[in-house]
């Protein structure tokens, strides 16, 4: 079975991310090193917190799939979320290779490089891809097997009343 989450859509669904890291980000380049450092963890619990949210009300929506038990399977399922989450990581590797271009041609106009908060940025909506989807995923899955189990999403057996 097909998974809930096609490429684009993890994409989609990932890209707010962006906006709440580049949003800290901004903010932690206008302070001192040390506030930075808060400033980008608060930056993370944020994106933490929209892709766990955000992952629940997808798998609210979303039928369970099997899991994959054998090697193809967890591979293929392991590529299918490798390939929006690269997208994101080349990003992040594009903006180096680009801030070297920019220092090899002696452009000037480029006083403090950008490129360590935009691959932040980037790095993180890449993680925040596969976060999304083991969420939205397997909560279905554990679900899934609680029901067929008829034990609730803990593992406890029903309570005979």
């Amino acid at each position: 079975m097909a998974s809930p989450l096609d490429t684009r859509r993890l994409l989609r669904e990932s890209a707010p991310v962006t906006v709440v890291l580049l949003f800290w980000v901004v903010l932690s380049s206008v302070v001192r090193p040390t506030i930075a450092t808060g400033l980008l963890r608060a930056g993370v619990i944020m994106a933490l917190l929209y892709t766990v949210v955000r992952g629940v009300a997808l798998a609210r929506t979303h039928q369970p799939t099997p899991q994959p038990d054998d090697f193809a399977g967890i591979l293929r399922e392991n590529v299918r979320v490798a390939l929006p989450a690269g997208v994101w990581f080349l990003a992040a590797y594009l903006v180096y290779f680009v801030e070297q271009v920019w220092d090899e041609l002696g452009i000037p106009g480029w006083d403090t490089s950008p490129a360590e908060g935009l691959a932040f940025v980037f790095v993180g909506a890449g993680v925040a891809v596969v976060l999304l989807y083991a969420i939205s995923v397997g909560l279905p899955r554990i679900r899934g097997n609680a029901l067929a189990t008829g034990n609730d999403v803990t593992g406890a057996a029903p309570a005979d009343d």
